[in-house]
C-alpha cells in the first residue's frame, strides 16, 4: 500500500507543534541506536534479500587504514541482530556478492555497469550486479589484467558471469571507459582508487561523478558504503522517514541536496553507515509503510504520535503520573479507561521509555526533572486541564528494608529520616497540593510502614498526616500482588486518598480497598507460565532486538493480560555471559531450583564457592546473593539491583531439571534473567519496549507497578470517580492485611 504523498506528508508534519517536533527530535537522537536495531530486526525478519553495503565489502586498509585480521571489530550490522529460527552459517550474513572484496574499484564496476542514475536506497538491493562483478574478478583476476582484454574478450567473460541473462554491449563499454577514466585519474595510479588525498567530500564527489555510469547521487553512495565517509546521501524516500522520526526538516524534502550535513553533524560518525543502510532497506522493502501499515519503526515517527494524540478520547476521568518511571502505572490505569496526561520523572532513560510507549501524550507533558523544580516553577499550575486522579510512586531505595539495612551497616550515623530519598514523599505532597485531584494512589515498598530505627516512627504515618493536611482522608494497605494475578511474590503498599471536599466521592476509603481485593485472582501463576513463548536463550545470546519467537500456546497468563504481540520482534530479550567461572559453577553445579547460597553453605559440598559471609542461623546474611528459580514456583520481587547482577534471579535450564527430553549442554540456561523475562513477570506487554542502556532496562522494569495490577486499582477508582458504590459483592481476601509490619 502506497502512503501519502510526499506534499501531504509535509502538510502533517508541518502542523506539529514547534515544541513537539523539537523534543521528538531529541528524543530520536538520544535513542538512534534502538532505531537503527529496530529497522535491523525489520530486514532480517522480511523474506526478502537483506541491503548490500556490507563493512566486509570494504577494503578495511584502503579505507580506514585497518588490516583485514579486524574484520571482527566491524561486523556486518545484521550480525547483531540475533534470529532464533536460523541456522548460524559461515559467511556473511547479508550475503553481499562483494564481501572480501579486495579492492574499492569493485564497488564502484558494480554501479557503473548497473541501470543509470539510481537513488541510493536502491543502489543497496543491486545484488546481481555486485555479484557479476565478483565472478568477473574471480575468473579474470585483478583489475589491471581486465583492463587490458580487448572488448570482445571482455563482453564474452561478462556473459559468462552474467548466468545467462546476457549482457548489453553498451554496459561492457561503459565498464571500459570506466576503467580507462580511474587509469587517468590524476590523483591515483593506475586502475585503483587507493591512498586518495584528504579532500572535501563534496570535492571527490564531484570528481567521481566524472566517471562514466557514477552519477553525482552514487558518488555519495559510494563514499559512504565504499570509503565508509561520515557523509549522509540524500534521497526522497530516505528523506521521508527522516522527517517522520523527526531528524529532517520536512520541507527541504526532496529539494535537490546531495547531502544531509545537518544530519551528518547531529549522529555519531560510525552509526552514519549502518543507519542508512537500514532506512534505505526499510523504505525499498516495502515502501511507505510507517504511514499507513503496522510496522515496528511506526511507534518511533511523528505521524504515529499525532494519530494517537488526535484520537485519545476527552470524556475520560484524567490522571498525572507523578515518579513515573518507565509507565507501568499509567499503562494499568489507560487500561482502566484513564486519560493519562501528565507524567513527571527525572530519569531521562525512564522518560525516554515512557514516551516511546505513550505517544497519545505529547512530548512536552512529558517532563524530565526532579519534581520539586516543578511545584516550585509552577509547571503544574500551567495545566489546562482538570486531573481526577495523581498517581506515582516516588522512588524507595531509602526505605527498603534492605537499602536500609545496607546503609545502616556502613553508617552507624546513618538516619533514614535526613535521606532525601525517604523525604520525597514531601514533594509528592505538594505536587498534590498544586494539581488537587480528586483522588490519589500511591505505591511504595513495605519500608514504608515499619518503624524506622528505634523510634515509633512510620513513613507511611508520615504520609497520611500531610495528606490529611491538604484536605485527603487516606488509608493504606500491604498487598501482595501476587494475588492480582502476576507470577511474582511481589508485597507493596498502596495508600489512597479521597478529596474531603467532594461531594461526589462519599464513598469510604476502606470500601474502596474492599473492592480493589476482591479483584484478586484465584490463579497462582508460576515462572513457567509468565514466560511462555520467550524464545530460549543461552549465555551471552539476545539483544536490545531479537527476530522471531517459540512457537506453542501461551498459556492463559500471557493471552488474557495480553502479553504476547503481533510483531517478529522481541525487545529487550538479551542475555548475560556470567564470564567469572566461580559463578558459573555455582550455577551448573551447586544450585538446584529453589535453592541458594544458604542451602549451598548448608547442605553441599560447594560450600567453599562462597566466598563472603552469610551469617548464623539466628541472623543470617544475604543467604539469598545466589539463588536458582523454580520454573514450578512464582518469582520473588523483580528489583532494580538487578542491574548489578542477576546472581539471585538464576533462571535454571528447563530440560535439565523438569523434561525428560535430551538436554543439549551447549544450550543449557542456567544464567540470569533477561529484562524481557523480568518484564514478562511484571506483567509488561512483550511490545513494551525499554530504552536506554541494558543495566537501566532492569532498573526501569524493578521500580515498575505491574501494570495487571494497576489495571485493576485504576478499575476500582475509575468507578469511584464516575459515582459508582464499590457494591457490597466485594470481599477480603487473606493475602491483603492490614499494614502493621515492623520488620
Amino acid at each position: 500500500m502506497d502512503g501519502p504523498e510526499t506534499s501531504d506528508l509535509v502538510s502533517e508534519l508541518q502542523d506539529i507543534d514547534d515544541s513537539e517536533w523539537t523534543f521528538h527530535g531529541d528524543f530520536i537522537s538520544r535513542n538512534v541506536e534502538t532505531v537503527k536495531d529496530v529497522l535491523l530486526g525489520e530486514l532480517v525478519a522480511d523474506t526478502g534479500r537483506l541491503p548490500v553495503g556490507c563493512p566486509r565489502a570494504t577494503p578495511e586498509a584502503l579505507s580506514r587504514k585497518r588490516s583485514s585480521a579486524d574484520t571482527s571489530k566491524y561486523p556486518c550490522s545484521f550480525e547483531n541482530i540475533e534470529n532464533i529460527h536460523s541456522q548460524e552459517s559461515p559467511g556473511c550474513v547479508c550475503d553481499d556478492p562483494l564481501c572480501g572484496s579486495t579492492s574499492i574499484i569493485d564497488s564502484f564496476a558494480a554501479v557503473a555497469i548497473a541501470p543509470d542514475d539510481r537513488p541510493p536506497e536502491r543502489r543497496y538491493f543491486d545484488h546481481y550486479w555486485r555479484e557479476v562483478i565478483a565472478r568477473l574478478r574471480d575468473e579474470v583476476g585483478s583489475w589491471n589484467t581486465i583492463d587490458g582484454i580487448p572488448e570482445p574478450g571482455i563482453h564474452d567473460t561478462l556473459e559468462k558471469c552474467a548466468d545467462g541473462r546476457g549482457i548489453n554491449q553498451k554496459r561492457v563499454k561503459r565498464l571500459l571507459n570506466f576503467l580507462s577514466a580511474i587509469d587517468d585519474y590524476e590523483r591515483t595510479e593506475g586502475i585503483s582508487l587507493s591512498d586518495l588525498p584528504n579532500l572535501p567530500y563534496d570535492t571527490l564527489a564531484d570528481e567521481f561523478a566524472t566517471f562514466p555510469g557514477i552519477s553525482t547521487s552514487d558518488a555519495y553512495w559510494l563514499l559512504l558504503t565504499t570509503f565508509e565517509k561520515p557523509i549522509w546521501p540524500a534521497s526522497p524516500e530516505i528523506d521521508r522517514t527522516l522527517a517522520c522520526l523527526g531528524l529532517l526538516e520536512p520541507e527541504t524534502i526532496d529539494n535537490g541536496a546531495n547531502r544531509r550535513t545537518g544530519l551528518e553533524e547531529q549522529l555519531p560518525e560510525r552509526l552514519l553507515p549502518v543507519l542508512h543502510r537500514a532506512i534505505a532497506g526499510h523504505t525499498a522493502g516495502c515502501s511507505h509503510r510507517c504511514f499507513e501499515e503496522p510496522c515496528d519503526l511506526q511507534k518511533f515517527t511523528l505521524p504515529y504520535r499525532q494519530d494517537r494524540q488526535r484520537s485519545r478520547p476527552d470524556d475520560r476521568p484524567v490522571a498525572v503520573d507523578l515518579f513515573s518511571g518507565a509507565g507501568g502505572l499509567s499503562l494499568g490505569f489507560k487500561q482502566a479507561g484513564f486519560s493519562v496526561r501528565y507524567a513527571v520523572d527525572v530519569d531521562r532513560d525512564a522518560t525516554d521509555t515512557y514516551r516511546l510507549n505513550h505517544p497519545e501524550i505529547p512530548h512536552e507533558h512529558v517532563a524530565t526533572e526532579d519534581i520539586g523544580n516543578h511545584v516550585e516553577t509552577g509547571s503544574f499550575d500551567d495545566l489546562e486541564f482538570d486531573v481526577d486522579a495523581v498517581i506515582g510512586g516516588p522512588p524507595c531505595q531509602a526505605i527498603s528494608i534492605a537499602g536500609y539495612r545496607s546503609r545502616r551497616a556502613d553508617d552507624d550515623d546513618y538516619s533514614v529520616l535526613e535521606d532525601k530519598r525517604a523525604t520525597l514523599y514531601q514533594e509528592y505532597i505538594s505536587a498534590i497540593n498544586s494539581l488537587d485531584p480528586k483522588i490519589i494512589l500511591m505505591e511504595n515498598v513495605e519500608g514504608i510502614i515499619s518503624k524506622v530505627a528505634d523510634s515509633e516512627i512510620r513513613i507511611a504515618d508520615l504520609v497520611l498526616d500531610s495528606l490529611a493536611d491538604i484536605g485527603y482522608r487516606a488509608e493504606y494497605r500491604l498487598v501482595d500482588c501476587s494475588n492480582f494475578g502476576i507470577p511474582q511474590n511481589r508485597h507493596r503498599v498502596f495508600i489512597v486518598g479521597v478529596r474531603k471536599s467532594d461531594e461526589t466521592l462519599s464513598t469510604s476509603v476502606s470500601d474502596i480497598f474492599d473492592k480493589v481485593f476482591g479483584k484478586s485472582s484465584e490463579t497462582d501463576y508460576t515462572i513457567r507460565q509468565g514466560l511462555a513463548g520467550l524464545p530460549h536463550l543461552g549465555r551471552g545470546e539476545g539483544g536490545r532486538v531479537t527476530v522471531g519467537k517459540e512457537r506453542g500456546r501461551r498459556g492463559e497468563y500471557v493471552t488474557q493480560n495480553g502479553l504476547d504481540s503481533d510483531s517478529r520482534l522481541l525487545f529487550n530479550h538479551r542475555a548475560r555471559e556470567h564470564p567469572h567461572p566461580r559463578d558459573r559453577r555455582i550455577f551448573d553445579e551447586a544450585l538446584e531450583p529453589g535453592k541458594d547460597s544458604w542451602d549451598i553453605v548448608q547442605e553441599s559440598e560447594y560450600d567453599h564457592l562462597i566466598e563472603y559471609d552469610i551469617g548464623t542461623e539466628d541472623n543470617p546474611r544475604f543467604k539469598d546473593k545466589y539463588r536458582m528459580l523454580d520454573w514450578e514456583s512464582q518469582s520473588p520481587t523483580i528489583v532494580a539491583h538487578l542491574e548489578k547482577d542477576s546472581n539471585s534471579f538464576v533462571l535454571p535450564d528447563y530440560h535439565r531439571y523438569y523434561s525428560h527430553t535430551q538436554n543439549n549442554p551447549e544450550d543449557s540456561r542456567n544464567r540470569g534473567l533477561t529484562p524481557r523475562e523480568a518484564a514478562r513477570l511484571q506483567s509488561f506487554p512483550d511490545d513494551y519496549l525499554f530504552l536506554g542502556p541494558f543495566t537501566s532496562w532492569f532498573v526501569q522494569i524493578g521500580n515498575a507497578v505491574p501494570p495487571v495490577v494497576a489495571r485493576q486499582v485504576g478499575d476500582v477508582l475509575h468507578s469511584v470517580i464516575a459515582g459508582k458504590s464499590p457494591g457490597e459483592e466485594s470481599r477480603s481476601i487473606q493475602s491483603v492485611t492490614p499494614a502493621e509490619s515492623d520488620d
